[in-house]
């Protein structure tokens, strides 16, 4: 059974391919974006343990060479751990 209506007119065969098309394209389009979702969240969670795994190494390093837990520090290439000085303490 199907609803109630009346037929006010018909498409002719290419507008009615058209109209088939675009939402055939739509719902394709629709796909994309749910697997496009996934895959940032899916992105997300691998960050997120990546974060917690360079974290807990920090902490470490922290430890293992006394470092000040408030201080500000970098690595460089050559794995050599420098503490930035603001400015005006340099002098």
């Amino acid at each position: 059974m199907t609803d109630a209506g009346r037929t006010v007119g018909v498409l002719e065969p290419e507008r009615q391919d058209y109209y088939r098309r675009l939402r055939q394209a739509i719902e394709r389009a629709r796909g994309e974006e749910r697997r496009a979702q996934d895959a940032m969240l899916d992105a997300r969670v691998v960050i997120g343990a990546l974060q917690a795994q360079l974290a807990k190494l920090w902490d470490e390093t922290v430890a293992e060479h006394g470092l000040r837990p408030d201080g500000e520090y970098t690595i460089d290439d050559a794995g050599q751990i420098i503490e930035i000085v603001p400015a005006e303490s340099a002098s």
